[in-house]
């Protein structure tokens, strides 16, 4: 696979250094460590993906687009998990951020969002939002009709989650936020409609 679709290695070896990271319970201290950390776990499986759903030859620019639309999705998860991850001892949250908005990490095993938890995690979903805009420049690199319908299903599905959380005014920590089947369907007929061609 990796000799068919030229897809670096040096990919697979950054995928597992990364899942090594989760399995030491990494702390992340700044922003560009957790971007590091979300390229790792996530952007270098677009990067392995995505070559083979199309014929097109990837400039860094393509690539740079998929690592953004990766990272989106990982923050979202990261987001979404934050209780949950705080409860089996990981924090995803920069360090840094957490002392930027005096937020102790104490506070993400909480029932009640503080009002500066709930202000970090608005930024944090605000960044998620802008390089959800690159999914428009990934999706046409792809020629066929249900790999796109099938990436753009999976890619509004998190964006879901992210604008849920959203409308919860960023509660992160009354329960975890889930695409319903309902909006799967919803957002599959609409996706399908947009791609008949």
């Amino acid at each position: 696979m990796f000799q068919v679709f030229q897809i670096p290695e040096k990919l697979i070896d950054e995928m597992i250094l990364g899942q090594e990271e989760d399995l030491k319970k990494v702390v992340i201290k700044t922003q560009s460590d957790l971007r590091n950390y979300c390229f790792r776990v996530a952007g270098t499986v677009g990067l392995m993906i995505i070559p083979i759903l199309t014929e097109k030859k990837l400039t860094d620019y393509d690539k740079k687009q998929i690592v953004n639309v990766r990272i989106a999705l990982q923050l979202t998860n990261i987001i979404r998990d934050v209780k949950e991850d705080y409860e089996h001892g990981y924090v995803y949250l920069p360090q840094l951020m957490l002392d930027e908005f005096e937020v102790s990490p104490t506070e993400l095993g909480q029932s009640t969002v503080s009002p500066n938890l709930r202000h970090l995690i608005q930024s944090l979903s605000e960044e998620a939002f802008s390089l959800y805009y690159s999914k428009f420049k990934v999706l046409k690199l792809l020629e066929q009709r249900q790999a796109k319908i099938a990436l753009r299903l999976a890619i509004d599905g998190y964006e879901a989650i992210l604008k849920k959380i959203k409308h919860k005014n960023y509660d992160i920590l009354q329960g975890r936020q889930i695409t319903s089947n309902l909006v799967k369907s919803w957002l599959y007929f609409q996706i399908r409609l947009r791609y008949l061609w």
